[in-house]
């Protein structure tokens, strides 16, 4: 794979992961109940998606951020968060 092809594939779940978040927000009462931090979350991930899906600046700094932050979330996150910083680690050491 390219690394455009890397990126494009990380932004995609990257911005699943968010929606995911935002449907259980939405799901455990919103604004009404204590889940402040799983609308946060969600809005970090689909901007973090977003900015990689369109190459915007700081996509790298965001990628990593939530890459490391998928780490806490077993198992699947925690594939992401692996798969993620593998990809920024590399890609700063081709630069």
């Amino acid at each position: 794979m390219t690394e455009r092809e890397h990126l494009k594939l990380l932004a995609g779940f990257f911005f699943i992961s968010g929606l995911l978040y935002a449907f259980s927000w939405i799901v455990t009462g919103g604004l009404r109940g204590n889940n402040l931090l799983l609308g946060l979350f969600a809005g970090f991930y689909m901007v973090t998606g977003w900015k990689m899906q369109n190459q915007k600046q700081g996509a790298g700094t965001f990628g990593i951020i939530a890459s490391f932050l998928s780490l806490f979330s077993v198992p699947l996150g925690t594939a992401l968060g692996i798969y993620g910083l593998w990809f920024f680690i590399q890609r700063q050491g081709k630069h």
